[in-house]
């Protein structure tokens, strides 16, 4: 860290290219800015990165911080291990250090320093054969080691795969920046014989492309919007074709994200159950960004209706259909339509409900944690 190593204090580590388009990369330059906001001194330390720091810092609408890169070499059969190895080194003075990498907390507690490890997915897609380590009671029930799980579905896995108990994790969602979302004024009423409906995330399966292609089909009267990828990739992707009433918007930075949220009058949150990422399953532990992006922009969410949603939407702030159901989605598009003021006050209870959601709000708690004595 230069000459700043011996000053600095919090260190984030990820293994998170940036920019990118991948949701990771969104996560770890959010929540690093709420980081630097809180802290006196504090660290990214990333890879290599793939542009340069200014470019970076726009592109996801965050304020400028420190990040350090670590040099990785060109064949990432090793990576793996270089990376926690290398970026460790790189934080050797540093007291506290938050990561999403099980090697990179394992090598910081054997160093003496205090960890939050921020658990998204399984150690088995994490640190491959090294996902023993998540059995070692010196590990896991360290003092100086905090355990944080994206969601309640998650740590339930956890118990059920590894036995881990729940008593040694904190569940601390996703979250979005505040500021972002000010001068997106909240949907007040429905006026317009035909709504915008728009999905904005990824193009891939799993995250309900095919649903929307259905429903948009079934559906002629309202416009459907989809940000996230081409449509000849959406149209490979489900293997034909889409309908006149969808419109492709392609790849948007995270920075224009709250713009087009709020040029839609409904938003779709169509996740399936099994989501296979990386050649893990995440459809039942997942936190969508979109999710709480969603609420922050005050506009009318359907979702699907699984547990991992429910964990922050609810009947109060949302609609759910079943995950597959192409009839059950038109049904809340005509309970829309024929109860526009009902829909506009779910949209305004996601907003307010969304404000304990922020990632300044779990940058703090994650701080806590350092600072809280474990016996």
């Amino acid at each position: 860290m230069k000459d700043k190593e011996n000053n600095v204090q919090t260190a984030y580590i990820a293994k998170a290219y940036i920019p990118s388009t991948l949701a990771n990369s969104v996560h770890v330059m959010k929540i690093s800015e709420a980081f630097a906001e809180l802290t006196k001194d504090f660290v990214l330390i990333v890879p290599q990165l793939l542009d340069d720091e200014a470019n970076s810092f726009e592109a996801y609408d965050v304020k400028p911080f420190c990040i350090e890169t670590v040099k990785l070499a060109k064949s990432g059969t090793w990576d793996m291990y270089r990376f926690p190895i290398k970026s460790i080194w790189k934080a050797r003075k540093v007291r506290n250090i938050i990561t999403r990498d099980p090697l990179v907390a394992f090598l910081g507690i054997l160093i003496g320093k205090h960890v939050v490890l921020d658990l998204h997915g399984d150690l088995k897609q994490l640190c491959g054969r090294a996902y023993r380590i998540i059995k070692w009671k010196w590990f896991v029930e360290n003092s100086k080691l905090h355990l944080v799980m994206i969601t309640k579905g998650l740590q339930e896995y956890y118990f059920r795969t590894y036995g881990l108990s729940k008593k040694l994790s904190t569940v601390l969602p996703d979250g979005y920046t505040a500021k972002n979302y000010n001068d997106i004024l909240p949907v007040t009423k429905l006026e317009k014989d035909s709504l915008n409906i728009g999905y904005c995330g990824s193009i891939r399966k799993g995250k309900g492309l095919e649903l929307i292609q259905q429903l948009a089909a079934s559906d002629s009267a309202n416009q459907y919007n989809v940000y996230g990828g081409t449509k000849e990739k959406a149209e490979i992707e489900v293997g034909s074709s889409f309908t006149e009433n969808v419109f492709f918007g392609g790849y948007i930075e995270n920075a224009k994200v709250p713009q087009i949220l709020g040029e839609q009058d409904v938003l779709l949150l169509p996740n399936q159950d099994k989501q296979v990422w990386k050649g893990e399953d995440i459809g039942q532990v997942t936190s969508p960004i979109k999710m709480f992006e969603y609420m922050a922009s005050g506009r009318i969410i359907i979702a699907s209706d699984l547990p991992v949603l429910r964990e922050i939407l609810n009947e109060d702030n949302c609609y759910f259909a079943s995950a597959n159901d192409i009839t059950d989605w038109k049904k809340c598009i005509c309970e829309i339509v024929n109860h526009k003021q009902e829909a506009v006050s779910k949209a305004q209870k996601a907003k307010a409900d969304v404000k304990q959601y922020t990632w300044k709000i779990r940058a703090e708690k994650m701080l806590a944690l350092l600072n809280e004595k474990r016996a």
